[in-house]
């Protein structure tokens, strides 16, 4: 079966020396009744099999076995757990469709032998394809190996209307440039539903579990992995993809991953965990979260929605990226919310231009949470470029080169920094570029120095509000723009050199302390409050306007 493994981007498994493969056959694979199209069972136990289709006559070691699900239930089996079904595999084709499941349990071994190369029924170790109606089902603990170059290890797809449930209990891998798990539903209607177990290991040379629904269908996709993801034991660093979920029409996309993908010494070498949306016109949300560690060389976590609703990041996990991206969000809903939300693991991108939390899109409102974890970035640790309104809620300590906070946009932005928030930067630590206002709420601390710029609002036309609360820390120099700005301090501002208020009715209140450590100039400010403490021991100095 020819596959494609195109994605689109706007971002302990067997091994080939395994016992089995030299294991002379005990026993066959039982057709029940025997006709084919197979009716009703086939069961395996220990089987040699060979790259055949199934004659009608029964046992068999056939590969592949042909499926008539018109008028019953069809199970296919690989028991006891010590049954290994190995040579070139399994296959279940269903020739005749229906409304009756097609059901797969595999508690024993399936396998593909070194050197040899599948064709019937598909290519890969367990291939499972379903027409018409038919819903499919696998399940079992059983392990699935390829170790061929050419297949994937477990490929279930549908071309026509029926659901696809996988839950897979075993280990999977395949040494072919392809997927461990992949679903494919290429039929008009049904939805994809994929669960992995915990203590489990997922190997392929292209990725770990993925879901495909084309742009002719309307199903949703559900992945859950629980399993480990990485490249083949012999061949590190080799895997693009974890886990995928894309949709290509507007059937809803729900992607958890609670695995670990990759290690540090075994990167996803595109994108670690993947969720994306293109239908043009859907409403349905796109969802993206997890517990899982990632290690990527290029994007941590991405999604990805051009349609019309909502799109929710909520993970958890560390996410470590050595390339561009850790977590990297892309809308076009004019209107539907964005939201990233992390939590106790870290998020980094130490690459050239990394941002550790990067998201961009049109006018919906956009929203990024941090939680403990550190959010760093060679360039920035968050950056939110958007022509709609922006939150911001920075927990943790939030650094980069260029400006550990980055909003960018024409419309109202708040950033929020909590009581353990820590934002830093090299060149600022806060950067609003483009026209629109804000909101900048410290709780914590605000620059690295007095001598760096803190905030840095040089491009604003509308207002700026900085409130410095109590117990909270700004180091360093304010840079605002032409509206009316507006700076309250009740907590601690530490700064030095030339603090430029910009055009417009500004007014600084103190009713904290405002130390200058050097000599101090408070540039283009028109009004100054101050009931607290101002330490101008090394200078204080004001422009030729009318400060009050």
């Amino acid at each position: 079966m020819k596959k494609s493994y195109r994605i689109a981007l706007l971002g302990s498994a067997l091994t080939a020396a395994t016992f089995f493969a030299g294991a002379p056959a005990q026993a066959a694979c039982v057709v029940t009744p025997p006709a084919t199209p197979v009716t009703g069972t086939v069961v395996c136990g220990t089987t040699l099999t060979t790259d055949t289709t199934y004659a009608g006559v029964s046992p068999s070691v056939s590969r592949n076995y042909e499926v008539d699900t018109s008028t019953t239930v069809f199970n296919g089996s690989v028991a006891p757990a010590t049954a290994a079904i190995t040579g070139f595999g399994l296959a279940f084709t269903n020739t005749v469709g229906g409304a009756n499941a097609l059901n797969v349990v595999n508690n024993g071994v399936i396998q593909i032998n070194t050197g040899n190369t599948a064709a019937s029924g598909g290519d890969d170790a367990l291939s499972i394809t379903a027409i018409g109606s038919t819903p499919v089902n696998y399940s079992g603990a059983g392990s699935i190996t390829n170790n061929s170059t050419t297949g994937g290890g477990l490929q279930i797809t549908s071309s026509g209307t029926g659901n696809i449930t996988a839950n897979v209990g075993g280990n999977v891998s395949t040494l072919g440039n392809d997927y461990a798990v992949r679903v494919d539903h290429n039929g008009t209607a049904g939805n994809i539903v994929i669960t992995t177990a915990a203590g489990t290991t997922l190997r392929g040379g292209f990725g770990g579990v993925a879901a495909f629904i084309p742009n002719f269908n309307s199903g949703t996709i559900s992945i859950t992995n629980n399993a480990a993801v990485g490249s083949p034991i012999a061949a590190l660093n080799t895997f693009n993809f974890g886990v995928v979920g894309q949709s290509s029409l507007d059937g809803a996309v729900t992607v958890i991953n609670n695995g670990a993908v990759g290690l540090a010494t075994d990167r996803a070498q595109s994108v670690g965990v993947y969720g994306a949306m293109f239908g043009t016109g859907s409403t349905q949300t796109l969802s993206v979260s997890g517990t899982g560690a990632v290690f990527s060389a290029a994007v941590g976590v991405q999604a990805i929605n051009i349609g019309l609703g909502m799109t929710t990041v909520n993970y958890s996990g560390a996410v470590n990226s050595t390339g561009a991206r850790g977590i990297d969000v892309r809308t076009s809903a004019p209107t539907a919310a964005t939201s990233v939300t992390t939590g106790a693991g870290a998020v980094s991108a130490t690459g050239v231009g990394g941002v550790g939390i990067n998201v961009a899109g049109a006018a919906s409102p956009a929203t990024v949470t941090t939680g403990a974890g550190a959010v760093t970035g060679t360039d920035y640790g968050i950056q939110v470029a958007t022509t709609g309104v922006q939150t911001i809620n920075a927990n943790g300590v939030t650094t980069g080169a260029i400006a550990g906070i980055h909003s960018n946009t024409t419309a109202l932005r708040t950033i929020n920094v909590g009581t353990a928030g820590n934002v830093t930067g090299t060149t600022q630590s806060i950067l609003l570029a483009n026209t629109g206002g804000a909101a900048v709420n410290n709780s914590g601390i605000i620059g690295a120095g007095a001598t760096g710029l803190a905030i840095n609002a040089a491009s604003a036309t509308a207002p700026i509000t900085v409130t410095n609360n109590t117990g909270a820390t700004i180091n360093g120099r304010l840079t605002l723009g032409a509206g009316a700005d507006l700076v309250t301090n009740a907590g601690t501002i530490n700064t030095q050199g030339v603090s430029d208020f910009g055009a417009g009715a500004d007014v600084l209140t103190n009713s904290g302390t405002y130390n200058t450590t050097a000599a101090t100039t408070l540039l283009g400010l028109e009004t100054l409050n101050n009931s607290g403490t101002l330490n101008a021991n090394f200078g204080l100095t004001f422009d030729a306007g009318a400060t009050a």
